[in-house]
């Protein structure tokens, strides 16, 4: 049965954090591994099913490699800690999920309400839900990209902070 294997997580938020961290530095020559934490991948679907209400289904195992990594030296040379955990990433994508179930109730209530007034065709109703269902997706992607797009942009404005950082200093 699968799930025994370790996997290392860490929030892309820390990730960007790191890097600026990084990019403050004139460091050279080193490699970091950033990792909040370790775990077995059957601990982290029980950690997402204490918070989204699924269902865990554990199959044969497909491939027993583990993959724990120690950020320790990132700690010890650049004084970086991880701020996010994995239950703060699940918490978020549970936000974000729970923002399409909303939308779905709406469609639903709307769909409902259409059908109990008879005002309007089963066939119109369903033709908004649709729309309504595709707005909520929309919503979703949006606010992953404008996440993705948060992150670009701090990694940008830091590259800049620190380069002028090195100009100063170098001249």
């Amino acid at each position: 049965e699968g799930g025994e294997q370790i996997r290392s997580h860490i929030h892309m938020r820390d990730i960007c954090g790191f890097y600026r961290r990084l990019l403050e530095t004139d460091m050279t020559g080193e490699a970091f591994n950033v990792v909040c934490e370790n775990q077995k991948v059957r601990e982290s679907a029980e950690l997402v099913q204490s918070i989204i209400d699924c269902e865990i289904v554990f199959k044969e195992r497909v491939d027993a490699r583990s993959y724990s990594i120690n950020g320790d030296k990132a700690i010890r040379m650049l004084d970086f800690t991880p701020q996010y955990s994995l239950e703060q990433a699940i918490l978020e994508t549970e936000k974000r999920l729970e923002s399409l179930r909303s939308a779905e109730r709406v469609v639903k209530a709307e769909t409902q309400a259409a059908e109990q007034k008879g005002k309007e065709s089963l066939e119109t109703a369903e033709t908004q839900a649709y729309v309504l269902v595709g707005q909520a997706r929309e919503l979703a992607t949006r606010l992953v990209k404008e996440s993705e797009a948060a992150c670009d942009e701090m990694r940008r404005r830091t590259e800049a902070e620190v380069a002028q950082i090195r100009k100063d200093r170098d001249s």
